[in-house]
């Protein structure tokens, strides 16, 4: 399937779609600062300056986004984005699941007992976390736009 017409326009639309839907979060972190602090603040892992942290990531989703959905340093964009939702699952959401175990109940005897909000947020992050080393690993280096207009820029 590797060079199909139809599979390398999935991909880009794909690539796309994760890229535009970043900006979304960007969003969120400069309009609630304070509430995204706040989670920083209460990690488990200790990170100084919380709302410095608010900040940066806010930052980091919209120029990953931008580089992700312009297909400029795409591949570069979604291997460091991978790596900070996968240090937000190991150090902020996964340690929350973990220490927030709830008993099991008459109203509820089976399944996840605990915080289920936390579990979501897990759970979105690994997500996030996936699709964007998808994207990492479906933008080769042959076929990323930017390699190849520096390329053809180095022939001609």
């Amino acid at each position: 399937l590797a060079g199909d017409p139809a599979r390398d326009s999935w991909v880009r639309a794909g690539r796309i779609a994760f890229g535009v839907s970043l900006p979304v979060f960007v969003i969120l972190h400069f309009v609630y600062p304070e509430s995204v602090a706040a989670l920083v603040a209460s990690a488990t892992v200790s990170y100084p300056a919380p709302m410095f942290w608010a900040y940066l990531t806010g930052a980091g989703h919209f120029a990953a986004g931008v580089a992700i959905a312009t297909g400029v340093l795409s591949r570069w964009a979604a291997i460091l984005a991978g790596f900070m939702y996968a240090s937000w699952a190991l150090t902020l959401h996964l340690p929350r699941v973990i220490s927030h175990p709830a008993a099991r109940s008459i109203d509820n005897p089976t399944g996840y007992a605990g915080n289920r909000q936390e579990l979501t947020s897990l759970l979105v992050c690994v997500a996030f976390w996936g699709a964007a080393w998808i994207v990492a690993a479906t933008t080769s280096r042959s076929t990323d736009p930017d390699r190849a207009r520096k390329h053809s820029l180095r022939i001609s």
